[in-house]
């Protein structure tokens, strides 16, 4: 399944994966033949794009987030790439490529508020889908959501299906709420913005991946 087109490819965040006929470029279509064969692990990073990460948040999420996905995909797994502010943007379906989900990341700019379940909804929608063997859902954020219940709601529902949900926050973001989110208590890290990037990074830590043996 093409996510991309499930979630409105045509937005302007994924305004760069299309070519003038609204098809998908040739390394999507690659990525979505891929899928089929996920039977391993995936992870789908969420990013905050929210107006409050605009400048050295949103540059720091960025860089964290290239990290993070060189980490995991080294272990032979697969990341996608969910944005929210004001409504969540479907970025990137699963890939286990580099080049491909740098410039997914890339694509990410700032911008309304922070509507996180809506973003925790679309996760959960793509793991009901795909389905693998292994599931993280890997939260960064510099604030509080649009609506705490909602989200709560949200992540309760992936955990429920058997995904992991860590928690990441930066400035503004609530401890304690973010504890209420993750799944355990150590997945959660609260740092100031100069450790924000690293802390995105190093979250490939506390993932559970197997490398098939």
């Amino acid at each position: 399944m093409n996510f991309l087109s499930k979630f409105g490819g045509s937005n302007d965040k994924l305004a760069d994966n299309v070519d003038d006929e609204g098809s998908l470029d040739p390394s999507d279509k690659e990525a979505e033949q891929g899928l089929s064969e996920i039977n391993d692990a995936i992870v789908y990073l969420l990013i905050d794009t929210s107006g409050s990460m605009n400048g050295v948040n949103l540059d720091a999420a960025k860089e964290g987030a290239r990290k993070f996905a060189l980490s995991v995909t080294e272990k032979g797994h697969y990341v996608g790439l969910i944005s929210f502010d004001s409504y969540a943007e479907y970025i990137s379906d699963p890939v286990n490529d580099i080049p491909t989900i740098n410039r997914k990341i890339s694509l990410l700019n700032t911008g309304g508020s922070t509507n996180m379940s809506d973003a925790f909804n679309m996760a959960y929608t793509c793991f009901e889908d795909i389905k693998p063997d292994l599931a993280t859902v890997v939260v960064a954020t510099d604030g509080m959501p649009d609506s705490k219940e909602d989200t709560i709601r949200a992540a309760d529902k992936l955990k429920d299906v058997g995904v992991t949900i860590i928690t990441i926050g930066t400035d503004g973001a609530d401890e304690n709420f973010l504890k209420k989110i993750a799944s355990a208590s150590d997945l959660v890290s609260v740092v100031d913005g100069e450790n924000f990037e690293e802390a995105i990074s190093k979250a490939s830590d506390n993932i559970m991946l197997t490398d098939g043996s």
